[in-house]
């Protein structure tokens, strides 16, 4: 497969995992697997950093006619509460379409959030993981060494595929490790360091 049909082959199945999330998943269980992520935020990270995605969700999702704290709490909401919520602008079946939206909207920026706490530290670690690739590539130059395009191949693969875990993370309506953006930044490190390393030499 080539490296453009991967990231495509990453974002086709980002976008059908939130469309088919939108339009099927029941809505209590949206709102319970929310109120599990915060909770699971609260315990490995501790009270600050939660309430710090929180703050944004509900600034994200308040103008989209949400209940932020309904849906943190996981209770939920009853088909005339959507119709009444929504029915002065569209019809009932769309009301609850419109909630299922809101609710994941909610969770995407939360987790969103968390993804980008985890960029400065990780970005510290795939700078050092560059430079130890660069490294070991002009050892390998200067004493030729062998450079498989087999393994920079598949390091670039596995870089594609940490890109697009995260869109999966972030979409994906379950209650996941925080520090899961964390370890896929690592693996995309490794992979990083394999692809420079095993780079061939330039003509």
């Amino acid at each position: 497969m080539s490296h453009r049909r991967h990231a495509i082959l990453w974002i086709l199945l980002s976008l059908f995992a939130m469309v088919a999330i939108t339009s099927w998943a029941p809505v209590g269980w949206l709102q319970n697997s929310v109120a599990e992520q915060v909770s699971m935020t609260r315990s490995w990270l501790g009270d600050e950093a939660a309430n710090r995605a929180v703050k944004v969700a509900n600034a994200v999702t308040q103008p989209l006619i949400v209940a932020a704290k309904g849906i943190e709490s996981g209770a939920p909401q009853s088909n005339d509460g959507m119709n009444k919520m929504f029915g002065h602008v569209v019809n009932g079946g769309f009301a609850m379409f419109a909630w299922r939206g809101s609710v994941m909207i909610y969770g995407v920026v939360f987790r969103l959030f968390l993804l980008l706490c985890w960029l400065l530290p990780g970005g510290l670690i795939l700078l050092g993981a560059i430079v130890d690739g660069y490294a070991r590539r002009i050892l390998k130059l200067s004493t030729f060494a062998y450079s498989s395009p087999a393994i920079m191949q598949g390091a670039i693969h596995l870089m594609i595929a940490m890109v697009g875990m995260p869109l999966i993370y972030v979409v994906l309506p379950a209650p996941l490790p925080p520090i899961l953006p964390f370890a896929l930044i690592l693996a995309f490190a490794f992979g990083a360091r394999q692809a420079v390393s095993e780079a061939p030499r330039m003509a």
